[in-house]
């Protein structure tokens, strides 16, 4: 058609097709720019992910640890098993000298105790009341 009222609507209707292409120019470069956001923080949880996971295995391992020792400490007998004669000496030395400091600890709180009123268990028998 090359009539006049044709030719208008051509008109109006290329303009309304550059501006969907220009709207859809943007739109691609805010999906673009969302695409590019969205990888940045999908690689930034997988690395807070994998420092949390590293930490979780060392706390895991230091607990592990802290399990043999303490069984070391209370003589059980599936850690002493991992020890060697050495290490078995060494052991025994550190769990006499913490005996000694038990066994002197003890007797303090036993003449501590001895000093006290059998009555009120507080004031200490040698003080005088007024």
């Amino acid at each position: 058609c090359k009539s006049e009222e044709c030719q208008v609507e051509r008109a109006a209707m290329a303009r309304q097709l550059e501006d969907l292409a220009q709207q859809l120019g943007v739109c691609q470069a805010a999906q673009l720019q969302m695409g590019a956001e969205l990888a940045h923080a999908v690689e930034q949880a997988c690395a807070s992910h994998r420092e949390a996971e590293e930490a979780r295995q060392r706390a895991q391992s230091e607990l592990a640890r802290a399990h043999t020792q303490l069984g070391q400490l209370r003589g059980e007998a599936g850690a002493l098993d991992a020890l060697g004669a050495e290490e078995l000496g060494v052991l025994a030395v550190a769990l006499e000298a913490a005996l000694g400091r038990v066994r002197a600890a003890h007797a303090q709180a036993v003449a501590e105790q001895a000093a006290l009123c059998p009555v009120c268990w507080e004031a200490r028998k040698d003080m005088v009341f007024q």
